[in-house]
C-alpha cells in the first residue's frame, strides 16, 4: 500500500503542478500585470509550485492518505466516499492559507482511484527524476526570464 502512494504522490503533485501553474500563476515582477498569463508568470508558478507540493504531498498527503484508508477500511458502505471526504477536510488547515491544498487533496485522491488496481513504479520513478531534472532546468531560466523584465 506503502508503494502505491508513493506513486500516486508522483503523478498528483505533476499533474497538480502543471494545473495549478496554469489556473494560478504567480506574478514575481513586483508590478500589477494586467497578463496574468504570460509564459514568465506560468513559468515562475512552475518551479514555485513543483518544489511546494512535491514536498507537502511527500510530507502531509502519503500519512493522510494512509490514516484515511486505514479509517475507510472499518466503513463498510461508501468507502470511497469517506475517503474523498477525509482527503477533503484534511487539508482544511491549510485550506485556510491557500486554496491549492483543496486542489491537490482532491487531485491525490483521483489519481489514486484511477491508478488503485494497477502498478507504475518504474513510470513514477522515471517521472520522479524527469520532474527533478525540468526544475532542476528551469530553475536558471527562470531566473534570467525574471531578470530581463
Amino acid at each position: 500500500m506503502f508503494a502505491k502512494k508513493l506513486q500516486t504522490a508522483v503523478f498528483a503533485a505533476t499533474v497538480s503542478s502543471f494545473c495549478l501553474s496554469i489556473i494560478f500563476p504567480l506574478n514575481t515582477s513586483g508590478f500589477s500585470s494586467h497578463q496574468g498569463y504570460t509564459f514568465a508568470n506560468i513559468l515562475t508558478a512552475f518551479t514555485t509550485y513543483t518544489l511546494f507540493i512535491f514536498i507537502g504531498v511527500f510530507i502531509y498527503g502519503v500519512p493522510v492518505s494512509i490514516i484515511a484508508d486505514t479509517i475507510t477500511g472499518r466503513f463498510p458502505y461508501y468507502p470511497r466516499l469517506i475517503s474523498f471526504l477525509f482527503h477533503v477536510f484534511s487539508c482544511v488547515p491549510l485550506y485556510l492559507l491557500s486554496k491549492q491544498p483543496l486542489i491537490v487533496a482532491m487531485m491525490f485522491f483521483l489519481v489514486y482511484q484511477l491508478i488503485e488496481k494497477r502498478n507504475y513504479v518504474s513510470s513514477a520513478t522515471f517521472l520522479f527524476f524527469a520532474m527533478l531534472m525540468i526544475w532542476t532546468f528551469l530553475l536558471p531560466l527562470n531566473e534570467s526570464i525574471l531578470k530581463n523584465r
